[in-house]
């Protein structure tokens, strides 16, 4: 992990993602940044200028880290489980903080966080999510409204101002205007995505 200035000048902070490891994504609440590198989870907290994996029993392997309304949020690597921090602590992960998306039979691939909405992005759909604030968990899923499109991979997403793309599992692109995905690429470019590997 580097820190890079405005002069271009980069200084390390920490190390221990492994040689060869999948693409990294990072979320961060202005305190905590949180890493995730498809195996282990990392925070830089900038109080105290530390480095050190999440240790937390009850953290697992996730392909993707996201920051939504105090929570970190990763998927849980292979299943179809995604779970959260505790509040405002990126180092915490309680036993009970976890869900499974059930509106298809599919893997939970990425959280999203989209407009003040968790979107639990799986393989073959994708759910829509709110804080509502849960003892046992702090969020819910809003009942029927989930779409019916999910992700081609757990990076095959992009966030441009109010709007999401992403990379359907059907090579098709999307831009999500609420729970509807609206077609934005062409025959030619979903040619192209077919013949594209995982």
């Amino acid at each position: 992990l580097y820190r890079v200035d405005s002069a271009g000048v980069g200084t390390p902070l920490g190390g221990g993602i492994a040689p060869g490891a999948r693409p990294v994504t990072m979320a961060d609440n202005g305190v905590q940044l949180d890493v995730a590198d498809g195996t282990n989870g990392f925070t830089y907290n900038t109080s105290t200028l530390t480095w050190a994996q999440i240790a937390d029993v009850d953290f697992y392997a996730a392909n993707v880290v996201s920051f939504n309304d105090s929570y970190f949020m990763f998927d849980r690597k292979d299943t179809n489980q995604f779970f959260s921090s505790t509040s405002n602590d990126g180092t915490t992960y309680p036993a009970l903080f976890y869900a499974s998306a059930e509106t298809q039979s599919d893997k939970v691939l990425a959280p999203i966080n989209h407009l003040q909405q968790l979107l639990i992005a799986g393989s073959k759909s994708i759910e829509i999510w709110y804080l509502s604030g849960g003892t046992n968990f702090p969020w819910s899923r809003y009942q029927g409204a989930a779409v019916q499109v999910g992700l081609a991979g757990p990076y095959a997403y992009a966030k441009h101002k109010e709007a999401l793309f992403f990379l359907g599992h059907d090579k098709v692109f999307y831009r999500l205007e609420g729970p509807n995905p609206v077609r934005v690429s062409k025959h030619g470019q979903e040619t192209a995505f077919a013949s594209y590997g995982d």
